[in-house]
């Protein structure tokens, strides 16, 4: 091979694999926002979700009954940090 089609040859090698790069990186900052906007909308959802739970044992029985909820349905491990670092 002649020295010329060998630079050619590493020169799009170079271009090739600077593309690649690129790519692989917007991808990588568009999966990170995607997963900081759904993690922000799960923390706003999740206060909401814990506020509408009934307070008495007879509002309890009748939100399982209208739900169709377990019985033993609590709250994600961040509100219940929340609560016990106020008591």
């Amino acid at each position: 091979m002649k020295k010329s089609t060998i630079w050619l040859l590493a020169v799009i090698m170079a271009l090739t694999f600077i593309g690649l790069l690129y790519v692989q990186i917007m991808y990588m900052e568009n999966m990170i926002k995607m997963r900081n906007e759904q993690f922000t909308e799960a923390v706003k959802r999740e206060p909401i979700r814990c506020i509408d739970k009934p307070r008495t044992r007879r509002d309890s029985t009748l939100f399982r009954r209208i739900s169709g909820r377990g019985r033993k349905e609590k709250c994600s491990p961040l509100m219940s940090k929340s609560k016990t670092n106020k008591t």
